[in-house]
């Protein structure tokens, strides 16, 4: 029996000096080869998907958008179409304002037709991005005060949401 125990001592020891000859492994899992990490332990340098949520896509509310206004259709029918019942119209440029929700987006643009003429006016793109679009206006239109002609391109971005416009802001080069 003593020959037994000696034997179950001699294992017991050489256990335990392998342990410590043995580096220590982590706790952590190592993920599997493709797996994604994310929340806590999550590389906070890795990039992360993003999402405009449910609904149409910036590319499918772009190409529409751009498609309804080379076929002539006003803001109003864009809007409903498309536009978030509280987004925001900001104007750059010399104005630097914002107007937000659709009536107040309406005020601005009867404004603007109240005093300019509309020859013409070509939509270019869209310029998809992961949150939204972009596009390039180009216009011919006549200051109705003073008769004054001009044309010129005008940037825009739209900010999508849940198969929504929320935002869009217009961008100019600066007039002299």
């Amino acid at each position: 029996m003593a020959k037994k125990s000696k034997k179950k001592a001699a294992k017991k020891a050489a256990k335990k000096a392998a342990k410590k000859s043995t580096p220590k492994k982590s706790s952590k899992k190592e993920p599997k080869k493709g797996a994604k990490k994310s929340g806590k332990g999550a590389d906070p340098l890795a990039p992360r998907p993003i999402s405009t949520g449910k609904g149409a896509t910036p590319a499918e509310i772009g190409q529409d958008l751009v498609a309804m206004v080379n076929a002539g259709a006003n803001e109003g029918e864009i809007w409903a179409k498309w536009f978030s019942p509280k987004f925001v119209s900001i104007e750059g440029g010399q104005m630097n304002m914002a107007w937000h929700g659709k009536k107040a987006a309406k005020s601005k643009a009867d404004w603007w037709y109240n005093n300019n003429k509309v020859h013409s006016l070509r939509a270019e793109g869209p310029y998809v991005g992961a949150t939204g679009f972009g596009v390039k206006f180009t216009i011919d239109a006549e200051e109705l005060a003073t008769g004054k002609r001009w044309k010129g391109d005008e940037l825009a971005f739209y900010s999508v949401l849940k198969g929504k416009v929320v935002q869009e802001e217009f961008m100019g080069m600066p007039m002299a």
